[in-house]
């Protein structure tokens, strides 16, 4: 079973997903709208991306508290600035889900 996790802001969805285990989460992409409420595409290509993976569970965060330490973890391991963010919200989303698998694991224990 994959899950999908999403840092989902107003003008960026970042996107992860887990393994076929549900033991780690890897970045996938970073959808960005180029409207604040248009929506469509982005729903679509998030639908898109679960077909495509059979993804079972969807995982959302809320962006404001995972992107800073998206940002930290990014700073402190040397990704220089410009390009920290076009993966920033992928690193929050890849936080979100692996606390939420990590939360699982620890849950069957």
């Amino acid at each position: 079973m994959r899950i999908i996790g999403l840092d989902y802001g107003t003008k960026t969805v970042g996107v992860a997903l887990s393994d076929a285990l549900g033991i780690t989460a890897q970045p996938v992409e970073t959808i960005t709208r180029k409207e604040e409420n248009k929506l469509r595409k982005t729903y679509a290509r998030i639908e898109a991306i679960i077909e495509e993976n059979d993804v079972e569970k969807i995982v959302v965060g809320l962006p404001k508290n995972t992107t800073v330490s998206a940002e930290k973890a990014l700073m402190e391991s040397g990704v220089r600035r410009e390009n920290r963010k076009a993966v920033i919200d992928q690193i929050a989303a890849v936080f979100i889900l692996q606390g939420y698998l990590d939360c699982q694991a620890n849950a069957g224990r």
